[in-house]
């Protein structure tokens, strides 16, 4: 069954995005982990929230805890936060482009 997980981080967003994208340029070097259909960082006016819909809950849970995922956020300057994991209902997939 698919999850969404679900994480917000309350500070700078210009910080948090910064770091953010100092983890994403590292993560991005390896395959996407198995399971990862959907990934949306969005900035918030007091921090960022990040979206991300998997396959299974425990697809989501290899890829939180993958060692290289923990030391890419970890250099970055953040500390990896455990999402808040929700059901899926629905998936409907309308396109395959890459927004930047």
């Amino acid at each position: 069954m698919a999850v969404v997980g679900l994480v917000e981080i309350k500070g700078d967003p210009k910080q948090l995005l910064a770091q953010y994208d100092k983890a994403r340029e590292v993560i991005e070097k390896a395959p996407p982990p198995p399971g990862l259909l959907i990934h949306t960082c969005v900035e918030l006016p007091d921090g960022m929230r990040i979206a991300n819909v998997w396959e299974s809950e425990e697809q989501l849970w290899a890829g939180f805890n993958n060692p290289q995922f923990q030391s890419a956020v970890r250099n970055a300057g953040m500390e990896p936060v455990k999402p808040t994991v929700l059901r899926v209902h629905n998936f409907i997939p309308f396109a395959q482009a890459q927004v930047r």
